[in-house]
């Protein structure tokens, strides 16, 4: 045993063990003293979000919604980092009606070091923002497919016949309609009751009061009924106007007296008497159209002997008046 210990003594003397090791020793935290102070870089995206817009003003266009974040500063820091430590917003506290406006884009650090440099790939957004508006809008189903042979559809009851759309002022101002999403009605023999959602994808950042309505379409058999087209007219027009209606043709169907009468011949007169409509007034202060909705006048001018009137699908129709 001892002349082991006496062997590690020599060793020892010999070749300055102890020199090497302090030496080794040393190069080890220099090494990681180093690699602690060694620099790097992380980017990511965030989303802006927009902040304390007063409740009157929509924004109605940005040129963006999200901006790369690249945090810079030692690496030993900034692998406990993420994108969840920096938030991007934009205060829209003083927001005024205009397009093309600037507002600078504002953070919010979370446990970030102060050495750690945050740079951002843009500084501002531009902005549109106007006045949000509310207005009714008529409620149109989308019907698909045939009802079974014999059979055809009476005018659709929409509960609620009307929604309350809101949003941008020159978004809203245009809208005088929205859509279903389509009711499948093929080979159906009796009425069709449905629960339907409306149809948003054409209408952008719009809020509705009720994006669900009850459909009810009445199925009726068909005997004895004569079906024709008929175009609507309009009737005691101001001058200094222009009336129109959308859709201006509608469905009539006659019922004859006898399976004998239904090849008699008929003629129909469909309008909307619009002398009750004061255009002056309703567009004195205002730029838009001014729409209504209406029930349509048909009436049967000839062949009264042989055919009575049974229904008018439509048998309400939008009218727009504007200045001419």
């Amino acid at each position: 045993m001892s002349r082991i210990v006496d062997f590690f003594k020599q060793v020892i003397s010999k070749r300055a063990l102890i020199p090497k090791v302090f030496s080794l020793l040393l190069a080890v935290a220099l090494w990681a003293y180093i690699g602690s102070t060694k620099m790097g870089n992380f980017t990511f995206k965030v989303q802006v979000e927009f902040k304390r817009l007063p409740s009157s003003l929509v924004i109605s266009k940005v040129n963006l919604t999200y901006i790369t974040i690249e945090l810079k500063g030692r690496k030993e820091e900034l692998k406990n980092l993420t994108f969840k430590n920096v938030k991007a917003f934009i205060n829209l506290e003083n927001a005024r009606v205009g397009d093309n406006q600037k507002y600078p884009i504002e953070l919010t650090k979370n446990e970030i070091p102060d050495n750690i440099s945050v740079g951002l790939s843009s500084r501002n957004i531009v902005v549109n923002i106007e006045r949000k508006i509310s207005k009714r809008i008529k409620v149109v189903p989308r019907i698909a497919g045939s009802l079974k042979k014999g059979f055809i559809a009476g005018n659709i009851k929409v509960t609620p016949e009307y929604v309350v759309a809101t949003g941008a002022e020159s978004v809203i101002k245009d809208i005088s309609e929205i859509f279903t999403n389509e009711i499948s009605v093929e080979k159906e023999s009796a009425r069709v009751v449905r629960d339907i959602s409306l149809d948003k994808t054409s209408l952008r950042n719009i809020s509705l009061n009720a994006e669900t309505v009850n459909i009810l379409i009445p199925v009726i058999e068909v005997a004895n009924l004569t079906e024709t087209e008929c175009r609507v007219e309009i009737r005691n027009a101001r001058e200094g106007f222009k009336y129109s209606v959308k859709n201006d043709k509608i469905r009539v169907y006659l019922k004859s007296r006898s399976a004998a009468d239904m090849d008699k011949d008929y003629e129909l007169e469909c309008f909307l008497d619009v002398a009750g409509i004061n255009p002056e007034k309703l567009l004195k202060d205002i730029k838009t159209p001014f729409l209504k909705d209406m029930r349509v006048s048909v009436a049967v001018k000839k062949g009264k002997e042989y055919y009575a009137l049974f229904m008018v699908v439509p048998d309400r129709v939008i009218l727009k008046v504007e200045k001419d």
